[in-house]
């Protein structure tokens, strides 16, 4: 198996140095093809220009311009005065630009005759050694030469001495000569290196084939072989360079696997071994300044890491924190942009993605060994110092240049640690939680402050100022929080707590406070979101301080007042963003309602309507919202002002619907189905909301409030045709209505919304789109013709309205007497106001009165009431006929008279 893949190795090689070999070739080729078309062009007589030539011809040109007497001298003297000066054979050398390619041409020549002889001879050559030895091995194994025992100590014998070979040839050469081979042919095709790499491959397979094969060693001794091997083969690169390394590290990462194991592995060794061989390689690249070696090691690692994390023990995170040290110790540093070389920025590049991959690995195999070993977490203690240390060692990688994605990777794997420790905590036992809760609290509060630190140490920096650096330190300041509410979450007093709500309220002290002295002492000030991000994460970590120590009304209200001194703070700061706080603390307020409308909670509510918890609950922050809107008129931010408007609107909205689900429910806000009354009421909101939109959007159109508008018109309409028309119809549901002939349930749940949406209408006819118009036009007619409907139903019928009580014979009449005059007063209002919607509704109330007086009362009713039906429905029809024609005459007419005026004229 092992020639069979060495085999498959020099064919690879072959290849890849073919293919290269073609690619020179074919350019080669190129040079010749054009050298031979300039000698072609010689022969022919035509020469190539030089720039001198081309002066002088632009001269002949302008000469043949002047007058015919002029004489011009023939285009073969045209020849340079120190052509003329030269010998024959010295003038044709100079005059001939083209003899100079041969010698340009032999220079890839030269380098494809030095790959092939100094690097590809030499890597071919170190693989044929290593392909000798093993062939060697096998022959004397097939024909029963030697003994197994003498065979493994004939390959380690001839290991050792390929090492000693190699380091022989490395002493033995001129240092300023090797030197300089090294730097003309790569230091990884050095021949000591070759004979090193061999020497390295056959220890690696002796001892392998001496535990695996035949049982010689156990697998703790095979293992410290290899161990031993890998470290030297580690030393030993760095005199003979990356590619050595890559061998000793990937020998020794693959050991662990090679060795089997009879009993159950020690994770604790195991994890040690692997980080001795990641530091030893890193420890190499560090000195080295080599970038692809541990980009490789810190994928292996990370392997063996996230196979470990599977277990339950507590070496892998051990194992995390030790690799995570390593990327912070041993990273190169990133040159300075104005100094580096194009060569040595792509290697930091390279090493950015090695630093970037070892912290991805490593983050998400810690979070993986945390969810997967809870039983490690019944102390509380190891996670978060864990985290603690992760957070550490980014801050210490903080002070380093061009580390900013590697800082965030650190902190986003500390939050991630400890958000898996929390579900993991959320599925134990309440005994199983152990510690002092101050020493906990106090390990994630050191945390944040690691964080914050290494934030303010960057943001005050100089080189930090450009984006996205300034953005991304910006969010690394705001990294405390969420530690704080992992902490609050794990072990914090849930009722009260106030050692959560001071360190909260501290650390937005501190970010008001670095905001100040960055926008005060720094020339160019922070940008715009940078100064945003910060007021945002200093009003939130208020607001945590806030949750930790109040509940129910006084947290709302706490809410709504913070909001109120963001927004006042402006005058003693003017920062942009400070006003926009108290939007997001009506954001806030609007979540806290969502979690529990009553705010109070239901047995602390009351049955008093209006007069209870939910008036100031909902009417004062409405009232800060209209108070800082007219204040914010003031301000330079239209944006801020509409976004108060169309706060004070909804909450105001908001606090009527809500006053009225408890007044018409006995004070209970949940459980109870909205009857149509209180549908009725939402309904109206929905329509006042849009026209509330639709007022504050009346100068410029701003998108939001035109398809908020928009939204919330089409709610309503939703509303209408699912529940006012069907489900919550008193026809439907049997609901009593009331017995007084207009001031009845009808009123509010038929005739206001047709109303509100005929005032929404003529409001929207100009300012939005013209199907919606017609739309909410249409919708105002339905309730309209419902309410006129189920009030003659309620006329004959009494408070029920039920399906199953029938129809009266007057009652079936009435609706086609009523529903005529609806579709005259339709017509009328349309004409007069020129509303082709109210037009068309009239069209409609009148088609569907006359399919009902053909259908229904021709079946249904008997005697005059029959014939008064038909002749009441053709007087109306006739009606309606006239005018129209008068409308017609009247048209004529004037255009008659417009024809008149212009014909005189």
């Amino acid at each position: 198996m092992i020639e069979i893949l060495l085999v498959l190795f020099v064919l690879v090689i072959a290849v890849a140095g073919q293919r290269s070999l073609t690619s020179r070739i074919e350019r080669l080729e190129d040079e010749i093809r054009s050298l031979k078309l300039s000698l072609q062009s010689m022969a022919a007589g035509t020469v190539l220009p030089q720039p001198e030539q081309v002066e002088e011809a632009g001269a002949v040109e302008e000469a043949e311009a002047e007058p015919a007497g002029l004489e011009t001298a023939p285009a073969e003297t045209l020849v340079p005065a120190a052509a003329m000066e030269q010998p024959p054979e010295a003038a044709d050398v100079a005059e001939a630009p083209w003899m100079a390619a041969p010698v340009q041409a032999a220079a890839p020549a030269s380098r494809i005759e030095t790959s092939i002889g100094s690097r590809w001879a030499v890597w071919v050559g170190g693989v044929a050694l290593a392909l000798g030895g093993v062939l060697m091995v096998r022959y004397s194994i097939e024909n029963g030469l030697i003994s197994p025992a003498v065979r493994l100590l004939a390959a380690a014998l001839f290991g050792l001495a390929m090492i000693v070979a190699g380091e022989a040839v490395r002493r033995r050469g001129v240092p300023s000569g090797m030197k300089q081979l090294s730097d003309r042919i790569g230091p990884n095709a050095m021949v000591p290196g070759i004979l090193t790499a061999a020497g390295g491959v056959s220890l690696f397979a002796s001892i392998f084939a001496a535990h695996q094969l035949y049982g010689f060693i156990g697998a703790g001794l095979a293992f410290t072989a290899m161990a031993a091997v890998a470290l030297a083969i580690l030393v030993l690169s760095l005199f003979h360079g990356q590619a050595l390394a890559g061998l000793g590290m990937l020998g020794g990462l693959i050991a662990p696997a090679l060795v089997e194991h009879r009993e159950n592995p020690s994770i604790p060794l195991l994890m040690a071994y692997v980080v001795l061989i990641w530091f030893g390689t890193l420890a190499a690249s560090r000195l080295r300044g080599w970038n692809l070696v541990p980009f490789l090691a810190s994928l292996g690692a990370g392997i063996w890491a996230a196979l470990a994390a599977e277990t339950a023990a507590v070496s892998p995170v051990v194992a995390f924190i030790a690799m995570l040290a390593g990327a912070v110790a041993f990273t190169p540093d990133v040159p300075e942009f104005g100094t580096a070389t194009e060569s040595e920025r792509a290697a930091a590049r390279l090493g950015n993605w090695s630093l970037w991959l070892a912290l991805t690995v490593t983050s998400l195999s810690a979070a993986m060994m945390l969810g997967n070993a809870p039983e490690l977490l019944a102390g509380h203690r190891l996670p978060f110092e864990a985290m603690i240390l992760l957070l550490a060692l980014g801050a210490a990688l903080a002070l380093r240049r061009d580390a900013l994605p590697s800082v965030t990777f650190f902190g986003l794997g500390a939050c991630a640690v400890a958000a898996n420790a929390m579900a993991v905590y959320a599925q134990m036992e309440p005994d199983t939680f152990g510690g002092p809760t101050l020493y906990r609290t106090m390990t994630a509060v050191a945390g944040g402050v690691v964080l914050l630190l290494a934030a303010i140490l960057a943001l005050r920096t100089e080189r930090h100022r450009a984006r996205p650096a300034e953005l991304i330190w910006t969010a690394i300041a705001g990294l405390p929080l969420p530690l704080l509410a992992f902490s609050y979450a794990d072990h914090g007093n849930w009722i009260r707590d106030p050692v959560h709500a001071i360190f909260s309220g501290l650390l937005a002290l501190v970010l008001l406070a670095l905001t100040d002295a960055l926008l005060r002492k720094r020339p160019i000030g922070l940008s715009l979101a940078a100064e945003g991000g910060l007021v945002t994460f200093a009003f939130l970590s208020a607001a945590f301080a806030l949750f930790a120590v109040l509940d129910g009304l006084a947290l709302e209200l706490g809410l709504s007042l913070l909001g109120l001194a963001f927004f006042l703070g402006h005058r003693l700061r003017p920062w942009p963003s400070l006003p926009f706080m108290m939007v997001a603390g009506t954001a806030l307020v609007a979540a806290r309602i969502a979690w529990d409308p009553t705010v109070v909670g239901q047995d602390n509510l009351g049955t008093t309507p209006v007069f209870n918890a939910l008036l100031p609950a909902y009417g004062i922050p409405a009232l800060l919202l209209v108070l800082t809107a007219r204040l914010a008129r003031r301000l330079e931010s239209a944006l801020l002002v509409r976004l108060l408007d169309a706060a004070a609107a909804l909450m105001s909205f908001l606090a009527i619907a809500v006053l009225v689900r408890h007044g018409l429910n006995g004070g209970v806000l949940h459980g109870a189905t909205p009857n149509l009354g209180e549908t009725s009421i939402y309904t109206l909101l929905l329509i006042g909301f849009s026209g509330a939109l639709l007022q504050i959007d009346r100068r410029d159109g701003n998108p939001a409030f035109v398809y908020g508008s928009m939204i919330a018109g089409g709610l309503s309409m939703v509303s209408v045709l699912g529940l006012h028309l069907f489900a919550r119809n008193p026809y439907v549901t049997g609901e009593l209505v009331g017995d007084w002939p207009l001031l009845n349930l009808l009123l509010p749940g038929y005739l206001l919304p047709a109303l509100a949406y005929g005032g929404l209408s003529l409001m929207a006819r100009t300012r939005r789109p013209y199907p919606y118009v017609v739309a909410i036009a249409i919708s105002g007619a339905l309730m309209g013709f419902a309410w006129v409907t189920l009030s003659v139903r309620q006329a004959w019928q009494g408070t029920s309205l039920a399906d199953w009580q029938g129809f009266l014979e007057g009652e079936t009449y009435t609706y086609s007497v009523v529903w005529l005059l609806t579709g005259v007063v339709l017509l009328v209002l349309g004409t007069r106001f020129r509303s082709p919607s109210l037009r068309y509704a009239s069209a409609a109330v009148v088609i569907v009165t006359v399919l009902k007086v053909f259908l229904i009362d021709l079946s249904n009713l008997e005697g005059l009431l029959r014939a008064f039906s038909f002749i009441g429905l053709g007087l109306a029809l006739i009606g309606i006929g006239l005018f129209y024609q008068r409308l017609l005459l009247k048209s004529a007419e004037a255009e008659g008279a417009d024809a008149t005026a212009g014909s005189s004229s």
